[in-house]
């Protein structure tokens, strides 16, 4: 089994470059990152809404990944539990690709 590291590598720069020369102004180029529980961590229940259905939640601190560091929701939580999500310009939740796997 590969590691993560593997997984992710993009060994192809060219994907890395600018697709267009139409750039977001400024005031709009501010990123937020947001994230839901997965459904296999033993916290999936904290990230219901009164429907029982996934609620994503706003990323309050990032401080590392290898224990419990990422504050939202009034707690913190690990990577592996978490699947990232980042607010578009429209203000569409966009999911981050790949995610950490645990």
């Amino acid at each position: 089994m590969k590691s993560q590291t593997e997984r992710t590598t993009i060994h192809d720069p060219r994907y890395l470059s600018p697709k267009s020369t139409c750039f977001t102004p400024a005031a709009q180029c501010k990123v937020e990152l947001f994230a839901t529980i997965k459904r296999t961590s033993k916290y999936y229940y904290q990230g219901l809404d009164e429907n029982k259905k996934p609620r994503a939640f706003k990323i309050e601190a990032i401080q590392r990944c290898d224990t419990h560091h990422i504050h939202m929701n009034n707690n913190n939580y690990r990577c592996q539990d978490l699947t990232f999500l980042v607010k578009g310009v429209d203000g569409d939740l966009i999911p981050l690709a790949g995610g950490m796997k645990s």
